[in-house]
């Protein structure tokens, strides 16, 4: 151990210390956090017997309790309970009780970071963004050069390289897809679900997810969704379940209007959780890129991906290639990354025609 640093000493031993207690701080969207499934596994991997708490907000907590990866979840209510300072002040004084040993912040921001320093946390670990490496971080890292070229997947991926520079040869085995393996209950589950919604199990689903969080610039259009829709239901006579949330109950609205088939709007309707059990009975996904469409990859549904201003590459669904489709039109502002079309037009979704769709989801149907 001669030229060993205390802090280096310190994190062998919590690698070695079954007793150790990690707090990952989530990140704030559901496809985020989906993404960062393959760094949880990782940490499993390298602090074997481990206590693992999620530090997660209320709204993609599911996520990890579906995934039945940490062991705790501690609930980040940061716009009610943890709202302000006597909030933080409450939360930060929970994690304590739980005597954590280790922290990776996966979000980016000063407040991420806070947290875990606040805590007292011994080891607190994240990527150096925002000068937050220079007051609540003892140890971090820069960014990859090339990250934006890569999955996000790795780029949650190297927060745990900070501490574990050889996280690379458990890569191959944390990314294997899909990345959620529901049990044999979880599919009666959503068997017991469907009929107390009465939807159909005897009939192929297609699930539509015609909402984005981020802004319009994501949203194909609803009578393209609902053309699509109707051509499916009648070629495979197909149930069509709309999926999302309380805020795209509007979208549901509009794609119904324009629809021939009668259809199931579950918008607002259900939790995430039982979102994400129906979907597994899904024969396939037709979704803009959001939240539902890291959700259908991770459970292995077969899926049509809409891309208009994001970037595939990055932010693309992370499943078998051979039951996913990214459909994106090559124009020269794409990808712009805006909430709204800059140019007024969105060009980038008005060149993914309801045919080539319809012949995407054709092939993947009949596979």
């Amino acid at each position: 151990m001669k030229g060993t640093s205390f802090f280096n000493i310190l994190i062998l031993w919590n690698m070695e210390n079954p007793s150790s207690k990690i707090l990952a701080y989530s990140p704030n969207w559901v496809g985020d956090a989906i993404m960062c499934i393959p760094a949880l596994k990782a940490i499993r991997k390298v602090y074997s017997g481990c206590d693992l708490y999620m530090l997660a907000v209320p709204w993609v907590k599911e996520v990890y309790e579906f995934s039945g990866i940490p062991d705790y979840i501690i609930t980040y209510d940061r716009r009610s309970l943890h709202r302000g300072l006597k909030g933080t002040y409450k939360l930060v004084e929970e994690i304590k009780q739980h005597r954590i040993t280790t922290s990776f912040v996966f979000p980016n921001s000063w407040r991420a970071a806070l947290i875990p320093w606040l805590a007292k946390i011994p080891t607190r670990a994240g990527l150096s963004r925002r000068f937050r490496q220079l007051f609540f971080l003892n140890s971090s890292a820069k960014p990859e050069k090339d990250f934006k070229l890569k999955h996000q997947v790795f780029y949650y991926l190297s927060v745990v390289k900070v501490l574990h520079p050889d996280i690379h040869k458990y890569e191959a085995e944390v990314t294997r897809t899909p990345l959620l393996s529901p049990g044999a209950d979880t599919k009666e589950m959503g068997l017991v679900l469907a009929e107390k919604l009465r939807l159909k199990p005897e009939k192929p689903w297609l699930g539509l997810a015609p909402g984005a969080q981020y802004g319009d610039a994501k949203l194909w259009w609803p009578e393209s969704f609902a053309n699509v829709a109707d051509r499916v239901a009648k070629e495979y006579d197909a149930q069509i379940v709309i999926f999302g949330s309380a805020s795209e109950s509007d979208i549901a609205r509009r794609v119904m209007s324009r629809m021939k088939t009668r259809c199931v709007d579950l918008t607002g309707k259900t939790s995430l959780k039982d979102a994400m059990l129906l979907l597994h009975h899904c024969k396939m996904l037709l979704t803009n890129d959001s939240g539902l469409m890291h959700v259908g990859a991770a459970l292995g549904i077969p899926l049509v991906a809409i891309f208009g201003s994001t970037d595939p590459i990055h932010t693309g669904p992370f499943g078998d290639p051979g039951k996913t489709v990214v459909l994106e039109a090559k124009i020269g502002c794409h990808p712009c990354f805006k909430r709204d079309c800059p140019l007024g037009h969105k060009q980038c979704m008005s060149e993914i025609r309801p045919d080539d769709v319809f012949e995407s989801i054709k092939q993947l149907w009949e596979k």
